[in-house]
C-alpha cells in the first residue's frame, strides 16, 4: 500500500479527505460537463415518427430542440437527436486508459474521480467500471484551443463539433465525444425562441454549417476581430419559410441546395439573414446586445478562428 501511495504521489489522508470535502459539500456543485450532440441526416422516407422512434424519444421531445415548422421533412436536413445533456454515470476503463486521462475527459480532476470511486492510488485496470461524479464541471484551463489540441495528439485543424447553448450562454467545442473547451458567449436581443424573420433579432437555434470565414482588419465596433458566417436560414427553416408562405418555391429550393453544398444560402429573404460567430463582446455592452447573432470576446474568437473551418457543423440548442 505504502507503495502505491508513493507511486501515485499522493497520501490515503489527502484522498480521504478530499472524499469528505465532496461528501460534506465542500467543492462547489458545478454544471454538468458539456456534451456533444447526437445529429440524424433526413434520407428518402424518413419521417418525425420512425427518428423519434429509432432514438427512442417523443416527436415532442424532437420538436423542442429543432424549430419545426411543419411535420414534414426533406432529405439531407439534419435533425439534432435530444439526449440527457449530462455525462454517463459511470466508464468501463479501456485498455491503455489511465485515470488522469479518463479524468481530462470528462472533465473533472484526477483527485475528484480518485475521491468517488474510494481509490488510495492511480493504478487502474482494464474492464473496471468507475463511477464519473456529476458535480464537476470544466474547469477553465488557461490554456488556448491549439494547445489543447496538440496535447490530446489532434491534427490542427480537427473535425469539430461547436455546440452553442443559449440558456447557459455558452459555445462548446469537441472532437469526437471528447469536450475540449468552452467560452463565454452573449445572444441576440429580441428573447428566447429561435429566429423566425427578418429584424426580430433572435439567435437561431437547429444545426448550421460555418460557411464563410474573415479577419476583420480593423476590427468592427460591433462584430470585433473576427467573423465566422453561419448557413442560416437551413433546410428547417426553408420548410418554415415555404409552409407560412413566407418564401417562395424557387427561395426554397435556393436554400435546400446551399445547405446540402454548405454554402451561403440567400441572406435577405423574410427569413432573415447574416447570421454568425463573431467578437465585440465587453461588459460596457451588456447581456444579449447582438442582432441574432453568437457574440464572444476578441481573445476568445481569435482562439476559436483557426480551428473552425468552412463546413464545420455549429449545433445551437434552446
Amino acid at each position: 500500500m505504502k507503495g502505491k501511495l508513493k507511486q501515485s504521489g499522493l497520501s490515503a489522508l489527502a484522498v480521504l479527505g478530499l472524499a469528505g470535502m465532496l461528501l460534506a459539500g465542500g467543492i462547489p456543485a458545478r454544471a454538468a460537463v458539456p456534451q456533444p450532440v447526437v445529429t440524424h441526416t433526413v434520407g428518402t422516407g424518413d419521417s418525425l415518427y420512425g427518428i423519434a422512434g429509432k432514438f427512442g424519444v417523443s416527436v415532442n421531445a424532437l420538436k423542442q430542440v429543432n424549430p419545426l415548422g411543419a411535420d414534414w421533412l426533406a432529405p439531407g436536413q439534419v435533425l439534432i437527436i435530444p439526449g440527457p445533456g449530462a455525462r454517463p454515470a459511470n466508464h468501463t476503463v479501456q485498455k491503455g486508459e489511465s485515470l488522469y486521462a479518463i479524468a481530462r475527459k470528462f472533465g473533472l480532476a484526477t483527485l475528484e474521480l480518485m475521491a468517488a470511486n474510494g481509490l488510495t492510488a492511480t493504478l487502474i485496470n482494464p474492464g473496471q467500471v468507475l463511477t464519473l461524479p456529476d458535480s464537476a464541471a470544466p474547469a477553465a484551463t488557461g490554456r488556448t484551443l491549439a494547445q489543447i489540441l496538440a496535447a490530446k495528439g489532434l491534427p490542427a485543424p480537427a473535425p469539430l463539433q461547436i455546440v452553442v447553448d443559449k440558456s447557459a450562454h455558452r459555445l462548446s467545442v469537441f472532437a469526437g465525444d471528447g469536450w475540449l473547451k468552452s467560452y463565454p458567449v452573449q445572444l441576440g436581443g429580441g428573447g428566447s425562441g429561435p429566429k423566425q424573420t427578418q429584424g426580430d433579432h433572435r439567435t437561431p437555434q437547429g444545426f448550421f454549417y460555418i460557411v464563410q470565414k474573415a479577419v476583420l482588419q480593423p476590427a468592427d465596433e460591433f462584430l470585433g476581430s473576427r467573423w465566422l458566417r453561419l448557413g442560416y436560414p437551413n433546410i428547417g427553416d426553408a420548410i418554415r419559410g415555404v409552409s407560412g408562405r413566407l418564401i417562395g418555391a424557387a427561395e426554397y429550393q435556393t436554400i435546400v441546395t446551399a445547405f446540402r453544398d454548405k454554402t451561403v444560402p440567400p441572406q435577405y429573404t423574410a427569413l432573415g439573414g447574416g447570421i454568425g460567430i463573431h467578437g465585440g463582446d465587453r461588459p460596457s455592452l451588456g447581456p444579449d446586445w447582438t442582432w441574432g447573432c453568437i457574440g464572444l470576446s476578441d481573445p476568445d474568437v481569435e482562439d476559436l478562428y483557426p480551428h473552425a473551418t468552412p463546413g464545420t457543423p455549429v449545433i445551437i440548442l434552446p
